[in-house]
């Protein structure tokens, strides 16, 4: 970030406008800022504190306190930063809440907090956020990098805060480190780690509960007893087996004596089927041989007719030769006509280039109306935005004042309600007060008989001391019990409560009935005669300035393309004039072409017959002479491939009869032997065996002793699977035991894994400290290592910083103490001994160091901007000098230091000067460069 330009309305010591340029110090990038004490030296950097983070430099500084003394009441107080960042510039500008004059009328009102962030482009605002300071916030952070209080420890080192790291208790240091460098986020770490630890214990006691119920599934007290359950099972199974394959053995002797069957069926249809195909076989055999001889017969007729294509083929080579002077006549009445289309089309372009040059420039004579009427419309653009926004302010505040018009009803509704209450609660605080005097009353009247009850004769009276008691009081049947008292007192005090309570919401009230009163009187006097309005009507003057306004923006918008659609209708007239005449020479052209032809086509002529000189006479006559001769070719060439056909057919045929002969055959000789292997079947399956030479067997005997057989071999099955299902679900539950018992071990490692990290985060193991804690060390560690070598240098190489060690337990804040090393003494004490040079010298160093880590852990953002305000009166001549120089080396690679002081020591070390002059009208700034 770099500062270029800083505006101050009212604000500090300034009464006007301070405006200060940092474009004024040239390529100066080390400067002083000096003036007397109280002149405004500090309001500087108040200023850009407060534009960027709505916070002094300080951060002690009320906001409310940083409006000037010396400025008019009619100037209010705003302040507006411009600064680069990354390639960009930003301006920020605040004002705080504030009472200004009003528009009309007498008196003031109050001006919201309001804060806005824009990026320059082009010397354009464009906004980024605006109006809610909150959201501004954000953004400027979000740019930055860097929240208010790390920003005053990396750019804005303030006065009166050096040594406030230093000194500061490590409590007070921890709580520094944790905001700068968000450190907050590894005690979460560590908290999350513990969060885990807690799950997988958890999921460890799940584990075990999981056995538990598996163990309970299985029958068994113990995973010891599962192999006994396991072995009766497989003998259980073993028998079910045998029982299953003897049951399979007799369902296979029926499923093959119903197979052989349905094969034996199956035999004897196809062979009845085979028989039947033989028949119409040889029917086709005998057909395709009497098609054969009608083919050759066809065959011969064609082969007759060659004298007749040879007599075609002589005609039509005499044709042929007259095709190329039939080609230069074409060719020559083609030009003609090709002539007369181009001059046809000429004359058809002529008249229209004379239509396109007319209507461009028609054209042209419109868009030049439109531009002068566009530019007259987008002329009124900024008047309109600036009466759209105060239609927009007016319907707003109308709007505002409807809601505050309720808002006043419904005060005083709610104070009316809060002044009965308080009457009602006055008098309820009367009541119980005279409820409780009364049974006071009624005690104390009651006490003298109460008395003479414990009175006994010659005794004296504990009251006058006689020993005579000659008219005792009598006892009082309305004497109030100690119970009753004290519910009389109880409600006394709820009554009284109650009453403070009304008493405090009718103030209440009344304060939100003044507060809506004068913001309702507010909007009355700043909307003035609007006020009366109706906000309908304002809303519609509102659109309508937002539909002229868009006219305007619509016509701004559409200049260009006007412009351009009058430059084009311009070119377009022009390019159609040239087109025109270079129209007119090409008909003198083309007039000249087709005279040519014409005379040629009469050469033509003469040496062609006249019945072919017609365009397509010959190519017709040619058609005509080879369609006959394809015709005869081609009869010829179908009855040759008709008979070939037949021919080829009639072989496949007689070929195919002979091959289902020899089918037939094999078929008969497969069904012998079916049948016998059938007969085996049955006699194996304790079947009868069938009778007659062709014996047909009987399958739904057949197939009904198959599913018999089937039925048994099922249940048998079925009483297996139920045994190897019980076997199986204990072998899972084995191997689900084993499994778990794996997992178990696996859970029970994870968790001492989890737990063990878990303590370390917290620092509850190893070297006790935590993960947060430790971070922090090593953060500070980093500042102090940048810290000692500018002390160093400042101090002659005398003093370095460092993390104190002895008793160091980085759990607690102890751990974070800071003592400064002396090389003349070669001992290290406590930072709190140095004296006030010295501490000035070690304060400084660690500020800056601060500075260096703190911008090296944002995220790669470089800040190329360090103010310094602090003075620097406790240093002699030869230590003022070497903090100078390290403060010169900050300016380094373009980097802009700016110190604040009113010595005059610093004074002469530093040209560049930003000098401020006190007045008894306010204070005044400007940048000047010896």
């Amino acid at each position: 970030m770099k500062p270029l330009r800083l505006s101050l309305d009212a604000f500090g010591p300034y009464a006007g406008r301070q405006e200060l340029d940092f474009a004024d110090l040239g390529d100066q990038s080390f400067f002083l800022i000096h003036g007397p004490t109280g002149a405004g030296k500090t309001s500087i950097l108040d200023g850009i504190s407060y534009a960027l983070y709505g916070q002094t430099s300080g951060g002690q500084r009320e906001t409310r306190d940083l409006r000037s003394h010396f400025a008019a009441a009619d100037t209010p107080t705003r302040v507006t930063f411009d600064f680069a960042l990354g390639g960009k510039t930003y301006r920020v500008e605040r004002a705080p809440e504030q009472q200004v004059p009003k528009v009309r009328g007498g008196g003031t009102k109050k001006q919201l907090y309001a804060a806005h962030l824009w990026e320059l482009v082009d010397g354009a605002e464009v906004p980024l956020a605006t109006e809610k300071p909150t959201v501004v916030d954000v953004a400027v952070a979000d740019l930055l990098g860097f929240r208010a209080s790390q920003f005053r420890q990396v750019v804005l080192l303030p006065q009166g805060r050096f040594q406030e790291f230093m000194l500061a208790g490590s409590a007070d240091r921890q709580a520094i480190l944790q905001t700068l460098f968000q450190t907050g986020r590894y005690a979460a770490l560590a908290e999350a780690l513990t969060e885990r630890e807690k799950a997988l214990r958890e999921a460890l006691l799940a584990a075990q509960a999981e056995e538990r119920q598996l163990l309970a599934q299985a029958g068994v007290a113990a995973a010891r007893e599962l192999p006994e359950r396991l072995e009766a099972t497989a003998r259980l199974v073993e028998s079910r087996i045998r029982e299953q394959v003897e049951a399979r053995q007799s369902f296979d002797r029926a499923e093959a004596a119903l197979r052989e069957g349905k094969r034996l069926e199956e035999a004897l249809a196809r062979i009845r089927q085979l028989e039947r195909e033989e028949t119409r076989l040889a029917e086709a055999s005998e057909a395709r041989a009497q098609a054969l001889a009608k083919a050759v017969a066809a065959l011969a007729h064609e082969e007759a007719q060659e004298p007749r294509r040879e007599e075609l083929r002589r005609t039509i080579a005499r044709l042929r030769e007259l095709e190329p002077k039939l080609a230069d006549l074409e060719r020559a009445r083609k030009e003609a006509e090709e002539a007369a289309r181009e001059a046809r089309r000429l004359q058809v372009s002529a008249d229209a280039d004379v239509q396109r040059r007319d209507a461009a420039g028609q054209e042209a004579a419109r868009q030049k109306t439109l531009l002068h009427d566009l530019r007259t419309e987008a002329a009124q653009a900024q008047g309109r935005e600036g009466l759209l926004l105060l239609a927009r302010q007016k319907r707003t505040q109308r709007e505002q004042l409807a809601r505050t018009e309720q808002e006043v009803q419904q005060a005083t509704m709610a104070h009316d309600a809060a002044r009965a209450n308080l009457e009602a609660a006055g008098q309820a605080v009367q009541e119980a007060r005279d409820h409780l005097r009364d049974l006071l009353a009624r005690r104390l009247a009651a006490q003298a008989a109460h008395l003479a009850q414990t009175l006994k004769p010659g005794e004296p009276c504990p009251v006058c001391g006689s020993e005579a008691h000659p008219r005792p009081a009598g006892a009082s049947a309305d004497l109030p019990g100690e119970p009753e008292l004290q519910a009389a007192q109880a409600g006394q005090d709820r009554a009284e409560a109650a009453q403070a309570r009304a008493q405090k919401a009718a103030a209440d009230s009344a304060s939100a009935l003044e507060t809506a009163h004068r913001r309702r009187q507010d909007l009355l006097e700043h909307l003035g005669e609007a006020a009366g309005l109706d906000p309908g009507t304002l809303a519609a003057e509102e659109a309508r300035c937002r539909k002229a306004l868009e006219r305007s923006r619509q016509a701004e918008a559409s200049l260009p393309g006007t412009e351009k659609a009058l430059a084009e209708a311009e070119g377009v007239q022009q390019q159609a004039e040239a087109q025109l005449a270079a129209t007119v020479r090409r008909q003198s052209e083309v007039a000249l072409l087709e005279a040519g032809a014409q005379a040629r086509i009469k050469v033509h002529e003469a040496a062609l017959p006249e019945e072919l000189r017609a365009p397509g006479a010959l190519a017709a006559q040619l058609q005509e002479v080879d369609k006959e001769l394809a015709r005869s070719e081609a009869g010829l060439r179908a009855t040759h491939e008709a008979r070939n056909a037949d021919q080829a057919a009639a072989v496949e045929a007689e070929a195919a009869l002979r091959s289902h002969r020899a089918r037939l055959e094999a078929s008969r000789a497969e069904g012998r032997r079916v049948e016998a292997e059938f007969a085996a079947a049955l006699e194996a399956a304790g079947g009868e065996p069938p009778s007659g030479e062709t014996p047909v067997p009987d399958l739904p005997a057949l197939q009904a002793a198959r599913d018999g057989a089937q039925a048994r071999f099922a249940r048998a099955g079925e009483a297996l699977g139920h045994a190897q299902s019980e076997r199986a679900a204990l072998q899972r539950l084995e191997a689900s035991l084993a499994e778990l018992e794996a997992r178990q071990g696996t859970e029970e490692r994870r968790h001492r894994a989890a737990a063990s990290l878990a303590r370390v985060a917290r620092g509850e193991d190893g070297a006790r400290v935590s993960f947060e804690r430790y971070v922090q060390g090593a953060l500070l560690d980093e500042v102090l290592v940048s810290a000692s070598e500018r002390l160093r240098r400042m101090s002659k190489q005398r003093y370095a910083l460092r993390r104190a060690t002895a008793g160091g337990d980085l759990r607690r804040a102890g751990g974070l103490e800071l003592e400064i090393t002396d090389a003349h003494t070669g001992r290290a004490r406590a930072v709190s001994t140095l004296s006030g040079g010295e501490g000035f010298q070690a304060s400084l160093a660690l500020a800056l160091g601060l500075s260096d880590v703190v911008q090296r852990h944002a995220g790669g953002i470089r800040l190329d901007t360090v103010f310094i305000d602090e003075g620097f009166g406790s240093l002699d001549a030869e230590a003022l000098d070497l903090a100078l120089r390290t403060l010169e080396e900050l300016n380094q690679g373009g980097r802009l230091v700016g110190l604040i002081s009113h010595l005059d020591d610093v004074k002469a070390r530093i040209s560049a000067r930003l000098e401020v002059t006190p007045g008894p009208g306010g204070s005044h700034a400007r940048f000047r460069v010896d």
